[in-house]
C-alpha cells in the first residue's frame, strides 16, 4: 500500500471534521446574532467580504477579512457632523443606506454604534482567526447576516 493510499483515510476524516466545525460555527453564529435582531428591530444585516487577493503588487497574496458593517454603513462623528460611509450591500444601494441614517432618530443613532461595536467585536474576533473564517464561509465571498440566517455570495474584488 502506498502513502496516498494510506492517507487516504485520514484525510477523508479531516474534511468530515472541518464540515461538521463548519456546521456547529454557523448554528452558533446564527443562534448568537439572531439576539441581535430581536433587540434592534431596524437592524437588517451585518456584512463583510473576505478573500485572497489576485494581486499583491509582488508581495504574497493571502487570505483576509475585510472590515464589517451594518445596514449597508458605518458612522463616524468628528464631535460636530455625523458621517454615513456607505458600502454595496444586499439589502441596500449607497442611497438607501444614506436615506436609512438620515431617517434616524437620536436614540436609533446610539442603538446602530451600539450594534456596529458588535460587529467590530466580531470581525476582530473573525480577523485573528482567518482559518475559522475561511472555513466558515470561503474564499472570494461577502458574508451577509440578516435576521433569516447567515448567507454568502461570490464577491468581486478586482
Amino acid at each position: 500500500m502506498g502513502l496516498l493510499e494510506k492517507l487516504e483515510p485520514t484525510i477523508k476524516k479531516l474534511e468530515e471534521t472541518k464540515l461538521k466545525l463548519r456546521e456547529e460555527f454557523k448554528l452558533i453564529f446564527k443562534d448568537e446574532t439572531k439576539e441581535l435582531f430581536e433587540r434592534y428591530d431596524w437592524l437588517k444585516e451585518i456584512a463583510w467580504s473576505q478573500y485572497t487577493p489576485y494581486f499583491n503588487d509582488g508581495d504574497s497574496c493571502e487570505f483576509g477579512v475585510n472590515e464589517a458593517y451594518v445596514n449597508g454603513c458605518s458612522l463616524s462623528y468628528d464631535g460636530k457632523k455625523l458621517y454615513a460611509e456607505t458600502y454595496n450591500s444586499v439589502l441596500f444601494e449607497e442611497e438607501d443606506a444614506e436615506e436609512f441614517i438620515e431617517s434616524m432618530n437620536e436614540a436609533q443613532l446610539k442603538e446602530f454604534k451600539e450594534v456596529e461595536n458588535i460587529a467590530q467585536t466580531l470581525n476582530n474576533f473573525l480577523c485573528s482567526n482567518e482559518d475559522i473564517a475561511l472555513m466558515m464561509f470561503g474564499d472570494h465571498v461577502k458574508v451577509s447576516i440578516q435576521r433569516d440566517g447567515v448567507f454568502t455570495e461570490e464577491y468581486d474584488h478586482d
